[in-house]
């Protein structure tokens, strides 16, 4: 056998190897364990590819955000977030924001500028009501 050939099969070999084995995402559940009892009695499946911790929802939480709701019948107003404009309220409605104290201008067309500090905590909404005015 010259070497030419024998790379041929040594290729040829190799690639029906690969081809003939189940791919990974293939394998399943198929090795999950049952374990009875456990800790307080109660009983679970322990597969060594997911590890034994179970998933819990509660950490994957999004990040850390407040609301900015608008409270006013002009849906037209421009609204300012710290002099730089974010949009109408219309096109607003809820403005979701990171923690910290912002300046806001709402604009109207035919109204005064409203202008409020407030405070966007993380979890909580803000109603901003222009016809509240100090």
């Amino acid at each position: 056998m010259t070497a030419k050939t024998f790379s041929k099969v040594l290729v040829l070999s190799c690639s029906l190897f690969f081809l003939l084995l189940p791919p990974a995402s293939a394998r399943g559940r198929g090795g999950a364990v049952f374990i009875g009892g456990g800790f307080g009695g109660f009983g679970g499946f322990y597969d060594p590819f997911w590890g034994s911790y179970p998933y819990y929802p509660m950490y994957d939480q999004g990040p850390a955000v407040g609301t900015v709701k608008f409270d006013t019948a002009d849906k037209s107003a421009a609204v300012y977030i710290e002099g730089g404009y974010a949009g109408t309220v219309g096109d607003l409605k809820n403005l979701r924001l990171q923690p910290g104290t912002y300046n806001i201008e709402l604009r109207p067309a035919n109204s005064p500028t409203y202008t409020a500090k407030i405070y966007v905590g993380a979890g909580k909404t803000v109603h901003v009501n222009p016809s509240q005015r100090p």
